[in-house]
């Protein structure tokens, strides 16, 4: 049984499902396809939102606060310090070159103004 050009074999499941029902069946089929596809992206998303919420108030519980920021920071200073010397990425190097370049923007603005 050919479509096309394309074997019905080939076809997603529900599509495979859908070709072999009468019309009037069919678009029931697939109103009840959109509806489920929308429910479990509701499901989806609440789940999401439920683990950040939970997450959220773990971390910013006044018990676990301290902690949660200083493994941050220790978190961020070994990232510096491997992307510095392991990966050789030159964070450092460049946010100096980064800081020396809007100095020079800077000063030749000041220079424009006053001029």
């Amino acid at each position: 049984m050919e479509n096309n050009g394309i074997e019905t074999l080939h076809r997603r499941l529900a599509y495979r499902i859908g070709d072999r029902l009468p019309k009037a069946i069919r678009i029931i089929y697939y109103i009840l396809l959109a509806i489920t596809l929308v429910y479990w992206l509701y499901r989806f998303i609440r789940m999401i939102l439920d683990l950040i919420q939970k997450i959220g108030s773990f971390m910013f519980d006044k018990r676990n606060y301290y902690t949660f920021v200083i493994c941050l920071l220790i978190l961020c200073v070994g990232v510096l310090i491997a992307s510095q010397f392991i990966f050789g990425l030159d964070p450092i190097g460049k946010l100096g070159n980064w800081i020396v370049d809007r100095w020079n923007d800077f000063r030749q603005w000041c220079i424009n103004v006053i001029s």
